[in-house]
């Protein structure tokens, strides 16, 4: 691995503003996505091998990675197994790669060079670089044409036989889809997310199988179905994030007065939200909703979305 092009881009990136999508957004995406345990385990088992058969630990990428916590349950499973996968990982948010390390996530020891500020659909990394690569609900964060592309260069920097492993929306009811999507996007425009409203979309699991297939991929499977839940009551940190962000940039911490109006802050948004939610169910129908799994209390919402986790192989 040459990793003078990935210091090259990290000492690039701290002499710029992180201007990215993500660069303020603070969510704890294991709360904020309902995962189940099953759900991780069953990733893991399907990222693995985590050593080849002659017991050489395996190149990894964490295609935009954030702050590291696949790398880090990654780390810990093939810990188990003693073995110490070579990771590295790739996101365009500075801001989320150095809170992987502050928020003690990943290991005190991991390598700082292994911390890449990239585009996944462009990554400095040479061809046929890694043995597995790994995205997890980030397909979705660029627009449906670009998502190819992504998954194409996924396909350049992993080595022949190479595996690629995705965890991500797979909508078979496009009622759903865009359900979800609309619910998601008031979301993000009522946070101040402008950029994640203008270009996430949201896959059918047909669009996924098809920009599998356009990038070369062989034997797609998706051996796994997930069952997450979203609770929009979980939002309530993320909906605050943009105004968190400022203070902690410009102080470093915050005062208790500030805790207490950014929760307040969280609150009042995410009440905005449920109600926008409820209004916007009300006219969809009964069949819909049982799909969804959507059901309602006094002051939230929840419903379940489809996602799947896909794997692919690079041709021999």
């Amino acid at each position: 691995m040459n990793t003078s092009i990935a210091e090259k881009i990290s000492i690039q990136a701290e002499e710029k503003e992180d201007t990215t999508a993500q660069a303020d957004r603070l969510a704890i995406f294991e709360e904020v996505h309902g995962l189940k345990k099953g759900d991780f385990e069953a990733f893991l088992k399907n990222i693995g091998p985590f050593a080849a058969s002659n017991g050489k630990p395996l190149t990894m990428l964490d295609g935009m990675g954030g702050y590291g916590d696949v790398t880090a349950h990654i780390l810990a499973e093939a810990k188990k197994q003693g073995i110490a996968p070579d990771i590295y990982i790739v996101d365009e948010s500075i801001n989320q790669l150095k809170r992987g390390m502050s928020s003690k996530t990943l290991p005190e020891d991991f390598p700082q060079d292994h911390l890449v500020v990239g585009d996944i659909r462009e990554t400095p990394f040479p061809d046929s670089t890694f043995d597995t690569v790994v995205i997890k609900m980030c397909i979705h964060e660029v627009p449906l044409a670009e998502q190819t592309k992504m998954l194409k260069e996924v396909y350049r920097v992993l080595k022949p036989g190479g595996k690629f492993v995705t965890w991500e929306l797979a909508f078979s009811n496009k009622e759903a889809q865009k359900t979800f999507q609309d619910v998601i996007r008031k979301k993000d425009e009522i946070a101040g997310f402008t950029q994640m409203v203008a270009k996430r979309w949201f896959p059918m699991e047909a669009e996924i199988l098809q920009a599998f297939d356009n990038a070369g991929f062989v034997n797609v499977s998706s051996p796994h179905t997930l069952e997450p839940t979203v609770n929009l009551r979980k939002r309530e940190t993320e909906l605050a994030s943009i105004e968190r962000s400022k203070i902690m940039h410009e102080k470093g911490e915050l005062t208790p007065e500030e805790e207490k109006h950014l929760l307040g802050l969280g609150k009042s948004r995410c009440s905005e939200l449920v109600a926008f939610t409820k209004k916007y169910m009300a006219s969809v129908s009964p069949e819909l909703k049982k799909a969804m799994n959507y059901r309602e209390t006094v002051d939230n919402v929840i419903f379940e979305p489809e996602k799947k986790i896909f794997v692919g192989y690079k041709q021999k």
